[in-house]
This record gives structure tokens, sequence and C-alpha cells, in this order.
């Protein structure tokens, strides 16, 4: 599966997205997963599984290794070659995807660029005592901190 195009999960569940639409996800979170204005659709489809191409897609996105990518998310190589072979994620994988596919798009919004906005998630950051933020988005309390940041940002409150 390439770019813009889309895969059934489940016969209930599809998902098309583009490129671009990875860039802003929070305005349109349900356009990314294909989901159409529905949350309880979303939810279902991280209980299903994320498709694989989401995680290629925010390698892409992100100018991360594979290992990269799996250490955020908290996968071991070995069981992300699983994941490629069998087409998607677990439910908790897919949850850990989504947060970092989110994190993403947040920052995209904020800078209105994707270079811009992966460069300042692999920079090390004074609010996260020289951390880059990309770093903490292995944990949901991470992906909060960077989130909380880039509203202070939004509303020129320096932290």
């Amino acid at each position: 599966m390439g770019f813009g195009q889309c895969t059934t999960a489940t016969p209930t569940v599809q998902f098309c997205y583009t490129f671009s639409m990875l860039g802003i996800l929070p305005q349109t979170l349900n356009s990314f997963t294909g989901l159409a204005d529905n949350r309880t659709s979303l939810i279902e489809a991280v209980r299903e599984g994320l498709p694989y191409a989401l995680f290629e897609d925010l390698i892409q996105a992100l100018e991360l290794s594979h290992r990269e990518l799996a250490g955020i998310i908290g996968l071991p190589l070995r069981t992300l070659n699983n994941r490629k072979h069998a087409g998607r994620f677990t439910p908790q994988e897919s949850d850990h995807l989504l947060r970092v596919a989110r994190v993403y798009g947040r920052v995209v919004e904020f800078f209105g660029h994707r270079d811009r906005a992966r460069d300042w998630l692999k920079r090390p950051a004074f609010a996260f005592d020289e951390k880059p933020p990309l770093s903490l988005l292995d944990t949901e309390l991470g992906a909060e901190a960077v989130s909380t940041l880039i509203g202070q940002l939004e509303h020129g409150v320096l932290p």
C-alpha cells in the first residue's frame, strides 16, 4: 500500500490516507484514518489494529530508521518484522503508533511545515532538559508534555 491508497482493515473499517493528511492530523484525524468524524470508529480501528503502512509513512515523515521508530513505540525489531508480514499492529501497538502520529500532526500544525516540525521534534529542547521531544513519545505522559509545550508556544507562553 502506497501513499494515497486504501486498505480494508476489517469488513467494517477501511483506512485511507495520503501523506499530506499525515501532516495535519489534529484537524483531520478522522480523515487520516478514513473514519469520517467518528471517534468511536477510530477507537474500534485501534482495537482492530492499525495498518503497517502507517509505520512506514511515519518513518518517512520523521526521517527515522525502523529501529528508531520501533523503539519509540516499544517494539522489538523481530516483532516489527512479524507485524510487517501480518500487515497490521496489535491494539496496544496501534495505540502507541497513533500517539506518535497525533503528536507529529500537532507539531506540524503549529509549525506549518513538515520539515520544521520534524527538525523541532529531533532537536534538544530546554523545556525537556535538553532531550529531543521525539524521545518523550515513548510514554503517554511524554506525549502529553510535548503537546502541552506546543499549546504554550501557540499562546506565547514560554516554559
